[in-house]
């Protein structure tokens, strides 16, 4: 059984836990958390009649990993959209609040008339956006600052006015360090293959999809592409929680992680539940200085790279305010402030606009974000004096008179990681260091982005990765038991194939097995004969018992073969009337596993180790090793679901041995915002939608063979069908394959895409 650690509860460690109690549902999780809840920054405060979220409000849906887990969970109705009304932000000029122009997209024009007519802009602004279009490309290939790309392409007064305020509110960072690569690497993309952003808005309107339609349309942040649970995002964490097996250890501090002279890791805590727990895999989900120093002894090298990646602490104060006293152009989703207007907060967001029943009919939930890396400084003050200037930045921007009659302040100190310049580059390193330490992972908003989708992509990869290392160790144990006993296995293996011909029954032999199987089935299917201990002796008791013209003389292998044999040709004429609705999921991992391995050392289908008392024992002891149980019928009747079925992937052997593949997914929409995030290694791709997997392909370099698919794909009825999609809809599996993997080789990489194809089935390709 794997024992695995996973520190820290927050939506990375909770998403983590929870996909790794599906693909090893026997394993010893341990769910350790410093606080007395979990969700981390996530947090929803509830004071009737108040519902107020202190971190995170919604979730985004454009990556859709946070809704794959969702509906993973049976949760999906739990969740509402934004409501229609002031679905739209603004920024302030003056000490107005204007709309941000419709088709204004982060930092991206998309409908220049709007922005024409914008007033936020002076007419010399305006006009030099539009001369974006004449813009040279960088040649460079280095990483650079939002503000430097910003004002190169857009110039100074649309950054100042426009780009800086909203990616502050996003990242509550600075502009002049932020990196472009590592937050908006998209548009990066956009000018390295369209030569500028106006230019790449006219070649994505060509394909008049609904995502373009929507970036044309979109006012700072597409609020459609946006859900939050009715009772709150806590609500969303404590019932991952509830979902859990895993054992929670609440108000535990962990201080350290060490090696076992074994070779496992030991932590060091306040929990003397876990004082003599050695653990297989130890999965660290905390902010990465927070990591940093935990992993000190066991990576220093990690650690180091660890502590290089600063935070900003924030605060956020929430007010109830009379919803009659707001201004009515002041009436929307969010304002943004630039940091040019020289205020004390970055944004104000109204949140109880946003989703219904957050607080009563006449009043608005307001939050206010103060801070940040933009201004540091203000977090020395007082709550009381944060609460104050919150409530003067209301008065002034939103009109309200009347003191709040509700408020609370919330601090977030370090808890957002700032990606500076260069970011990629040492996450990267922090990834290469990584390898060493096979039985370490770290995780959390650190890395790939810091949405919550992109905090469960990772914990899933992750906990699929740590899923594959832990079935490679049972199956290297089975390899080297294999490897003790190669002489007399070899020997087994040449007789048991030599008999695996035809066997040759006389007529009356097939009458006399047909008479006893009529006797002894009662009423249960060949399979089930098979896969059943006490059904199977009592069909070979009743061979023995009929006897005659030599039956009774046959090995129970020949009797049970002959049986397959007469059900496959049809000459068996017995009906099985029961069946067993045992739930077997459980087994199926263990059960697919065993199978294949069964599969590559004799080269026979799962009927003729079925039939072979001897490879029916050891397919059970490979098997119930994984599973880590001893029920037999269990691990059978897994196997021929996954044969029934057609669900025994040819392709998990080769993912748990040595085939070096990173798995990556995303909609087709967001792989078109940033081709660079495609991999130029090796690997397999795979197009599908909700009706199923579309296409499969492979490519000695991906990012070249998809960006022609995704441009014109010269296979008629992909192209035919991408044409015709809401691409939004349709995602992107990436199998990666490293240095190092088989799959370099082409015939290799070819044989991994066939066997995709037989077990998926995309209706897209021929059949192999």
């Amino acid at each position: 059984m794997a024992k695995i650690a996973i520190i820290g509860a927050g939506v990375s460690g909770l998403s983590c836990a929870w996909y790794l109690e599906r693909l090893l549902p026997n394993a010893h999780i341990d769910l350790i958390e410093a606080t007395d809840r979990v969700g981390g920054v996530i947090q929803t405060h509830t004071e009737s009649p108040f519902l107020a979220e202190l971190g995170a409000d919604n979730i985004a849906t454009l990556a859709p990993d946070g809704l794959k887990l969702i509906e993973g969970m049976g949760i999906r109705n739990e969740f509402v959209s934004p409501n229609p009304k002031y679905r739209f932000a603004q920024v302030v000029q003056a000490g107005r609040v204007y709309p941000i122009p419709n088709g204004f997209s982060l930092m991206q024009p998309t409908q220049m008339a709007a922005i024409l007519m914008s007033p936020i802009l002076s007419l010399p602004g305006r006009l030099r956006i539009l001369g974006e279009y004449f813009v040279k490309a960088r040649r460079l290939d280095e990483d650079e600052s939002v503000e430097s790309f910003a004002v190169r392409r857009l110039g100074r007064e649309c950054f100042d006015r426009l780009v800086e305020p909203i990616v502050g509110g996003i990242f509550t960072a600075r502009s002049e360090t932020l990196s472009m690569k590592a937050t908006m690497a998209q548009f990066v993309e956009m000018e390295k293959s369209h030569g500028g952003l106006i230019r790449a808005a006219f070649a994505k309107r060509k394909s008049e999809q609904r995502s373009d339609t929507m970036a044309r349309k979109a006012t700072g942040a597409r609020y459609d592409q946006f859900m939050a649970p009715k009772l709150g995002m806590s609500w969303w964490m404590n019932t991952i929680r509830a979902q859990l097996k895993s054992q929670l250890h609440l108000s535990t501090k962990v201080d350290n992680l060490a090696y076992t002279s074994n070779g496992k890791l030991k932590i060091a805590s306040n929990n003397s539940a876990l004082i003599d727990k050695e653990y297989d895999h130890v999965c660290v989900a905390t902010p990465s200085w927070v990591a940093s120093k935990l992993i000190e002894g066991v990576n220093p090298d990690t650690s180091a790279l660890l502590d290089r990646i600063p935070y900003a602490s924030s605060a956020v104060a929430i007010l109830a305010i009379r919803k009659s006293e707001i201004r009515p152009e002041s009436m929307c989703f969010g304002i943004v402030i630039p940091k040019v207007e020289n205020r004390d907060t970055l944004a104000i967001s109204l949140s109880s606009e946003k989703y219904a029943e957050r607080c009563p009919a006449d009043t608005v939930l307001a939050r206010v974000f103060m801070g940040g890396a933009v201004r540091p400084e203000l977090m020395d003050q007082s709550d009381e004096s944060l609460l104050a200037i919150a409530i003067k930045e209301s008065k002034s921007l939103l009109g309200v008179t009347s003191p709040p009659m509700w408020q609370k302040l919330v601090r977030w100190n370090s808890a957002m990681p700032q990606y500076l310049i260069g970011h990629c580059n040492v996450v990267q390193d922090i990834r290469n260091h990584l390898e060493s330490t096979k039985n370490l992972s770290i995780i959390g908003n650190a890395f790939d982005g810091v949405g919550i989708p992109q905090c469960i992509r990772l914990a899933r990869m992750t906990a699929e990765k740590i899923a594959t290392s832990s079935a490679l160790s049972v199956l290297l144990l089975a390899c080297v038991i294999g490897i003790v006993c190669s002489h007399s296995l070899q020997a087994m293996q040449e007789a048991r194939l030599s008999s695996s011909e035809s066997v040759k029954f006389s007529a009356e032999e097939d009458a006399k097995l047909r008479q006893a199987f009529e006797r002894s089935h009662d009423g249960w299917s060949v399979d089930e004969v098979l896969i059943h201990d006490e059904r199977r002796a009592s069909f070979l008791n009743a061979c023995r018992e009929l006897g005659g013209a030599g039956t009774s003389k046959r090995s129970d292998k020949e009797l049970l073969q002959r049986l397959v044999q007469l059900r496959k040709s049809d000459k068996l004429d017995v009906k099985s009337t029961r069946r067993s609705d045992s739930d077997v999921d459980e087994f199926l991992v263990a059960a697919e596993i065993a199978s294949r391995l069964m599969h590559d050392r004799y080269s026979i289908a799962s009927d003729q180790w079925f039939v072979d008392p001897e490879l029916l024992k050891e397919f059970d002891s490979i098997g119930l090793a994984i599973a880590n149980s001893n029920d037999a019928y269990s691990l059978r009747k897994a196997a021929l679901k996954l044969r029934k079925s057609r669900a025994l992937k040819p392709e998990l052997l080769q993912r748990v041995t040595d085939w070096h593949a990173t798995i990556h997914e995303m909609p087709i929409g967001e792989v078109l915002e940033n081709l660079d995030s495609i991999s130029e290694q090796p690997g397999v791709y795979i197009f599908r939608d909700s009706t199923g997997y579309l296409y499969i392909g492979q490519s000695n370099n991906l990012r070249t063979r998809l960006t022609k698919h995704l441009s014109g794909s010269d296979r008629k009825s992909l192209a035919k069908y991408l044409g015709e999609q809401d691409l939004d809809r349709i995602t992107l599996e990436m199998h990666v394959f490293g240095p190092g993997s088989p799959a370099l080789s082409t015939t290799a990489r070819e044989a991994y895409e066939s066997e995709l194809i037989r077990s998926r089935k995309p209706r897209l390709n021929l059949a192999p």
